[in-house]
């Protein structure tokens, strides 16, 4: 629904992790551009000083597994695909990136530019995140992260055709 009201651009520019919460400041966030597609408010509706926690949004395992879980407010529970191309020497993350550090914003794909990587069947969206495949102690959140994949020694995998498949995560 999201690419038909959006010139078949994927939402963005967003931060590779996903939360399930945001307010009307949430723009690099990929709630922020599908929570009203999921029955909650559009971000324009929210104050920055109440945001909403989109419960749909929550695998039911990271809720089970995340370390000191008291509110799922600004934690993230998804990781998204950053790179769609295979070609080491190029980074195409399909949901664009926010500008950082002075580096320029990407802008989010079309769905039809996928296709020069391979096909929604086969390219990953979205995948559960854990310590594991964030294995970096400096980022910001990776405190806030279950200690290993949730599913046991999977992770499940949206895709860009919108189905979903359990991945090895070993």
């Amino acid at each position: 629904m999201y690419l038909d009201d959006n010139n078949d651009t994927f939402p963005g520019p967003c931060f590779s992790g996903a939360r399930a919460s945001y307010d009307n400041n949430s723009g690099t966030e990929l709630i922020y551009y599908i929570a009203n597609y999921l029955g909650s408010p559009a971000p324009a509706f929210v104050a920055a000083a109440k945001p909403v926690i989109v419960d749909v949004f929550v695998c039911p395992g990271y809720r089970r597994m995340a370390p000191n879980l008291t509110s799922m407010e600004g934690r993230k529970c998804y990781l998204l695909n950053d790179d769609v191309d295979a070609n080491p020497g190029s980074r195409v993350p399909p949901f664009g990136y926010p500008e950082v550090g002075g580096a320029p914003e990407t802008a989010p794909l079309k769905l039809s530019e996928l296709n020069k990587y391979g096909t929604p069947t086969t390219i990953f969206a979205i995948t559960d995140v854990d310590k594991l495949n964030i294995p970096n102690p400096t980022v910001t959140w990776w405190t806030d992260l279950p200690y290993k994949p949730v599913h046991g020694g999977v992770r499940n995998e949206l895709y860009f055709d919108w189905h979903v498949a359990a991945k090895r995560a070993w």
